[in-house]
């Protein structure tokens, strides 16, 4: 290992053996050459460092330099060396990665900290644990070890009953965040940790060991313990540098008699089924009994009715001739109240008029499930911001025309977000990117309101006729009443027997006058 200088960052702990180290800087003065360090473990098995240390380029120890002290973690060795060479013991240090500091000084009076660029690896054996919280009806696993430090690159299983439904790596900071959505009764949800060996370099290795049964989301309520191990991790490789080791983790889980709502059964569609004529991919849903019951339809019309529609390249990006896709619809225990709903809909016009009261809800957790039969695997998958267009009946008990329906997404804090949705024969479509807690509402329409609209159809033709028949008022007014004459009309008369045409405008009295002029010749 070779060595640079580096400020001092105080840190005598150990790091996470797959943090990065970035080389710095050297503190104190400027010294007139440059030195760098090197070390290796004097034996396979070996406690002690052998540190060679000089100038860089040529290795030679310069005159008037010596190394003080050595400081690696929590140990701290004076050295007073000036030979290029000598050993430090790390036995005491725990397993880890750490940064090794050199203080040299110079000609009696300066002195420098140099900073390794390389941690310091130290193998060993720690024992593992793992917390487990909810986050938005999704499972995070947390995994750490004795010494509460995270731990990263932990195999975590997540599982309902005796089932795995995901499994995952724990990242840089020991957290798994699983993609599937809890279901509504979480006394069956665990997971458990696989053992495993980390190689962090100079032929050290840090062997983690699980040591438990299982962490329980909801811990022991409801059940007696009865935690037996019965199903043998496999052996999975992860890379040059770790090896995971086969570890023994069974579970084994027995109710004691309680009132608790038990896990709602999930009728199975049969995933994929046909392509549509646009040429998108249609896959069925399968959904629970709580779903299915909140659309009061039977489980064959309800399937019948219900699809996602996904494009055939993304689904051909996901599956092999092996694999089967679900949508599958859960019950969400969250309830979305009428306070959430007039929050969401204030301010919004197409919305706005509607009662939050008289509200229809039905909230769900949507997700896309793979299954793999070569593998034997089955998991979540996700729409990576592929669009696709969920397909669901209007609930049986409500009349499409007496209700305007909307998909929105959902969460703690309430509804976030109103989806592209329209009322197509019966069937509710909406747009999506994201499969995740959804709620579908159904607002009920008031008397005389147009379902999927706001306007008042009967209203507005009764306002339109009324309209038309007062203006017809108006025309005939005018042209009896309020018209005027012309200027200079006048009644020709030409004293023939034929009569001549009248003027345009003439008053009424004139025309009585002439009348009776007419009568007067008569009677002479």
């Amino acid at each position: 290992m070779s060595a640079i200088a580096e400020p001092d960052n105080g840190d005598d702990g150990p790091t996470n053996p797959t943090s990065p180290t970035t080389p710095t800087t050297s503190t104190g003065p400027d010294f007139e050459v440059d030195l760098e360090f090197n070390f290796e473990y004097t034996s396979f098995y070996s406690n002690y460092l052998k540190i060679t240390w000089g100038q860089k380029g040529t290795g030679e120890v310069p005159d008037g330099y010596t190394v003080e002290l050595a400081k690696i973690g929590n140990i701290a060795e004076a050295v007073n060396d000036s030979t290029g060479e000598f050993e430090v013991d790390v036995t005491d240090l725990r397993p880890g990665l750490y940064t090794a500091i050199f203080t040299v000084k110079y000609n009696d009076n300066l002195s420098k900290n140099y900073f390794a660029a390389e941690k310091v690896p130290k193998g060993g054996e720690l024992n593992i644990s793992i917390k487990l919280t909810e986050s938005n009806n999704q499972l995070v696993a947390y995994v750490f070890d004795e010494y509460a430090n995270p731990v990263s690159g932990a195999l975590v299983k997540l599982c309902i009953r005796n089932d795995i439904r995901e499994t995952l790596e724990t990242d840089e900071s020991g957290y798994a965040r699983f993609k599937m959505l809890l279901p509504q009764d979480k006394s069956d949800v665990y997971c458990v940790v696989e053992g495993f060996e980390k190689n962090i370099g100079h032929n050290q290795v840090i062997k983690y060991v699980y040591i438990g049964n299982g962490e329980w989301l909801e811990g022991d309520k409801n059940t007696t313990t009865s935690r037996k191990a019965t199903t043998t991790a496999p052996t999975t490789s992860r890379g040059s540098t770790t090896k995971t080791v086969k570890t023994t983790t069974t579970i084994e889980k027995t109710a004691a008699p309680t009132s608790a709502k038990a896990t709602l059964p999930i009728v199975w569609g049969p995933g994929t089924t046909s392509v549509t004529p646009e040429g998108l991919i249609a896959i069925n849903l399968s959904f629970d009994t709580g779903v299915l019951n909140a659309f009061n339809y039977s489980s064959k019309d309800f399937e019948s009715r219900s699809r996602m529609l996904v494009s055939s390249e993304f689904y051909k990006s996901i599956t092999d001739s092996t694999s089967v896709l679900y949508l599958l619809a859960q019950s969400s225990d969250m309830e979305i109240t009428d306070q959430q709903i007039s929050e969401a809909i204030s301010g919004k016009s197409k919305y706005s008029l509607f009662h939050p009261e008289e509200t229809l809800r039905i909230p769900m957790n949507l997700s896309l499930v793979i299954n793999n039969k070569s593998l034997n695997t089955v998991g979540p998958v996700s729409l990576d911001g592929e669009e696709a267009v969920v397909e669901l009946p209007v609930p049986k008990s409500v009349k499409a025309s007496k209700y305007t329906f909307v998909a929105a997404e959902f969460g703690k804090d309430g509804i976030t977000s109103f989806l592209d949705t329209s009322v197509e024969d019966g069937i509710i479509k909406f747009k999506t990117k994201n499969l995740s807690s959804v709620v579908l509402l159904g607002f009920k329409n008031p008397v005389g309101y147009r379902s999927g609209s706001m306007i008042l159809t009967p209203s507005l033709i009764m306002i339109i006729i009324g309209l038309v028949l007062l203006a017809s008022a108006f025309v005939l007014l005018y042209i009896f009443f309020l018209r005027k004459p012309r200027e200079g009309a006048e009644i020709l008369d030409s004293g023939d027997s034929k009569s001549a045409p009248l003027a345009d405008g003439v008053p009424l009295g004139v025309l009585l006058n002439k009348d009776n002029d007419n009568e007067e010749d008569l009677t002479k």
